[in-house]
């Protein structure tokens, strides 16, 4: 007997990118049928590889495997009438129907949010949107980097006033905006058994960026007189901040009881002659010196190398972690022991490591991950599935109305 939470749930995607996905994967993990419908041509994410050089074969596809493993594929042509119907039939019998797709390009298709309401009472439907759904800008089309980011305000916070923005790299905010997703969604889910009622649940990647940055959102009013963005000599503590090691290694040291522990630093520092030092050794006194500190610590520190610095660290139990590379982390020792990584191989037989899914029930364990989907590769299953012939689907195939993997 299956010990899947979400065995007999039954969703259908129409998703592209990354948020969308990444939600309908943990849906998929836990053990509800995932039909990822995408148009004939595969959805954008299938074809992201060519920018990140990274394969993007049809068996091969290594951008897009994280965000739709243990998922069916269904491509469909949504111009065509009769594409369209098998998209209604998989729905009329959906739990929950997740999408970013535009409103009004839902509502030309006859599957808006009003209609499908009226039609499947019963059904969850889970949207995502760039900047909301109201407003001059709610046509808006809003990746993770413009909404989520930059609108969010988080780059700006982040980045030191001597700098350039940074530039994220792409759907870390759609990762984030993912787990909002889920939890509207399994929410929804839950009232349904209740009520009896579905609904419609909408998230959008500007709400979840200002979500995210909520201390971005209250200091940069004027009546708490800060000032952004800021600089690296004005981190909020001094041991608070990013340091560099004599052997070339960043450290972030994020220092919570600093007055306990000021001579201990000193020591580390080579500087006894400052402990117990009043305009250093208070937390209000280091704070009111803090570029002082920062220039004192980067000078202490680079002396050290990153097992000196770290033996020391370790010894008076402070909070640390040197920033890893990303050569660095799929390797990392605790995260294999902890299952936080795992091998997957391609259909073409690649072996690559992925990150798991970090919520993990002592019932179910760790899930196990089919490959992503090739494009139509369960197209003949899913409509047999839904009551089509043999020869209701030639014809479906010959009109170009889906796409069946050969």
């Amino acid at each position: 007997m299956s010990n899947n939470i979400l065995d007999g749930l039954k969703v259908v995607e129409l998703g592209t990118h990354v948020a969308i996905p990444y939600f309908t994967r943990v849906l998929a993990d836990w053990g509800a049928e995932v039909v990822k419908v995408e148009p004939p041509r595969g959805e954008s994410y299938r074809h992201i590889g060519r920018l990140f050089r990274l394969p993007f074969e049809d068996d091969d596809n290594i951008s897009f495997t994280p965000y739709n493993i243990n998922k069916k594929s269904l491509p469909i042509n949504l111009k065509d009438e009769a594409g369209v119907e098998v998209l209604q039939k998989l729905l009329a019998d959906a739990d929950i129907f997740a999408t970013n797709t535009r409103p009004a390009a839902l509502e030309k298709l006859g599957i808006g949010f009003e209609e499908l309401r009226e039609k499947f009472p019963r059904l969850i439907i889970v949207h995502l949107n760039g900047f909301g759904e109201k407003g001059e800008e709610k046509e808006r089309p809003g990746f993770d980097a413009a909404a989520f980011w930059s609108r969010g305000g988080a780059i700006r916070e982040w980045t030191n006033v001597e700098e350039r923005p940074f530039k994220p790299f792409y759907g870390y905010g759609d990762a984030v905006t993912s787990t909002q997703l889920l939890a509207g969604g399994l929410s929804a889910l839950y009232n349904r058994s209740k009520t009896g009622q579905g609904d419609v649940v909408r998230v959008s990647l500007y709400s979840s960026g200002l979500w995210t940055n909520v201390m971005g959102v209250i200091r940069g009013q004027p009546q708490f007189g800060q000032e952004f963005p800021m600089s690296r000599e004005y981190p909020l503590l001094p041991l608070d901040n990013f340091y560099k090691t004599s052997d070339g290694r960043w450290i972030l040291i994020s220092e919570e009881h600093w007055e306990q522990k000021c001579d201990a630093y000193f020591e580390i520092l080579g500087k006894p002659e400052m402990k117990g030092d009043p305009s250093y050794c208070t937390l209000m006194g280091s704070i009111m010196n803090t570029p002082e500190m920062v220039a004192m610590f980067d000078e202490g520190f680079a002396k050290l190398s990153s097992k000196e610095l770290s033996d020391m660290l370790v010894r008076i139990d402070t909070v640390f972690e040197f920033v890893a590379n990303p050569d660095e982390i799929y390797k990392d020792k605790q995260a294999w022991e902890n299952d936080f990584l795992q091998e997957v191989e391609t259909p073409a037989g690649r072996k690559f490591v992925i990150p798991t899914n970090p919520i993990v029930f002592d019932s179910q364990g760790p899930a196990k991950c089919q490959a992503a989907p090739m494009l139509g590769e369960h197209s003949m299953e899913i409509l047999k599935g839904l009551g089509y012939n043999e020869e209701e689907i030639k014809k479906l195939i010959e009109d170009q109305s889906i796409l069946a993997k050969k």
